[in-house]
């Protein structure tokens, strides 16, 4: 067994590990990450964020972890937490810096409250960057079969691939039912995000998520931006949007050079460490 120092933050009830590579003596394997994630047998979260793996002044390098200890490209939530865990350990001390996933740079910054403001990037809606099967198309409307029942689909990429699915009512046992099978459908080989999704008016959306690797979430970054790029596509929204989730609210912005920005708080849980 090894001894881990972690640091556990949350979002809008989104928790994640921190495990620093400065801090620990070790790195955890996978079985190491689903031990520390399990809410049974370890703290318990919805991921774990290793980092910063590499850094200079304003730039700072992390991987990202589901709870069954496969890696994954992209949070919104783990992002904005992360950034905050940045500036709480005083690693930079301006409100302004760009945090490395393995596949992409992107900005973050700290309000003066407790908002914290990443720029997720511009959405996809190439069936390629989804990576889903078939010829390259947009998914629009798209029927699929999903178990006994068919959903018109629509399915985004921003960074991260999402399937949206939108409905006049919200059920919890749906998502929870469905979503497994969604996740994990034929048509998506590198399984996929899920956000059932209701529109309240221009400037309010609604939603539900099943999140891959992780199951039901009470909130997620990328799902709220996923589901603000479908419903503004279809012009449904406008451009300044806040997406209502169980666990809460985040503000979706997009800009005059179509990227969008998410925010909204995150804090520091505890921290500690566990033998696994």
């Amino acid at each position: 067994m090894a001894l881990y120092r972690v640091v556990k933050y949350q979002a809008l009830g989104n928790d994640y590990l921190i495990l620093d590579p400065n801090r620990n003596a070790s790195l955890p394997g996978r079985e190491e990450i689903i031990r520390l994630c399990d809410r049974h047998y370890g703290f318990g979260a919805d991921g774990l964020l290793l980092g910063p793996v590499e850094m200079s002044a304003d730039r700072f390098s992390l991987q990202l972890y589901n709870p069954d200890g496969s890696a994954f490209e992209k949070s919104g939530n783990g992002l904005r937490i992360f950034a905050r865990y940045i500036y709480d350990e005083t690693y930079c001390s301006r409100r302004h810096f760009f945090l490395q996933t393995p596949g992409e740079s992107l900005e973050a910054e700290i309000g003066d409250g407790e908002d914290i403001r990443i720029a997720i990037g511009r959405a996809e809606f190439s069936s390629l960057k989804i990576q889903a099967t078939g010829h390259d198309r947009r998914i629009i409307n798209e029927d699929l079969l999903v178990r006994d029942r068919v959903y018109p689909i629509n399915a985004v990429s921003v960074g991260n691939p999402h399937c949206v699915v939108f409905r006049d009512v919200l059920d919890e046992e749906e998502i929870k039912n469905y979503g497994p099978f969604f996740e994990n459908h034929h048509i998506f080989p590198q399984r996929i995000n899920v956000q059932f999704v209701k529109v309240l008016d221009r400037k309010n959306l609604q939603i539900l998520i099943w999140e891959r690797g992780a199951g039901f979430t009470l909130a997620s970054g990328t799902s709220s931006c996923a589901a603000f790029a479908v419903a503004q596509s279809a012009g449904l929204v406008d451009e300044d949007v806040t997406v209502h989730m169980p666990g809460g609210q985040l503000r979706v912005v997009r800009d005059a050079k179509k990227v969008i920005w998410l925010s909204g708080p995150a804090e520091k849980v505890y921290e500690g460490e566990a033998s696994v």
